[in-house]
């Protein structure tokens, strides 16, 4: 029986009613968007500062599981959107067993990288400051 593109559309019509249900979903999709924005800028300005768009030698990597990963912008964004997706994904679905509880796993996940954009943000402006305001 071949595969048609209706067989296709109805399954993942299916599968993604299954991960994202329209009756239920996490309490405050600011959150989720939120930890896009964190994650996605931690691999801006990791890249900017270890690769030297903000001064050489700015920063090095302070987790020893991502120094070879950090190196490869691609496969740092990859990885970390992956994270993302699938820390959105966790939380919808536990949002439909148990109330309230996806928007505390989106917010748990958040909390890291609101300690990485501080830094981040702090050593982008003194290397810049420093490059261009001597």
């Amino acid at each position: 029986m071949p595969i048609t593109s209706e067989k296709t559309g109805d399954f993942l019509r299916v599968l993604f009613q299954t991960i994202f249900p329209p009756e239920v979903s996490v309490e405050k999709t600011s959150w989720m968007v939120l930890l896009v924005f964190l994650v996605e800028f931690d691999v801006l300005s990791t890249t900017l500062l270890l690769w030297g768009g903000a001064g050489a030698g700015a920063a090095t990597e302070s987790n020893p599981f991502m120094t070879t990963i950090v190196h490869e912008p691609f496969l740092h964004f990859g990885l970390k959107l992956m994270f993302a997706l699938f820390t959105i994904i966790l939380s919808n679905i536990m949002e439909r067993n148990y109330k309230s509880l996806g928007t505390r796993i989106v917010q748990v996940a958040c909390v890291p990288y609101i300690f990485t954009f501080i830094v981040n943000f702090f050593w982008l402006a003194y290397t810049v400051r420093l490059r261009f305001f001597p």
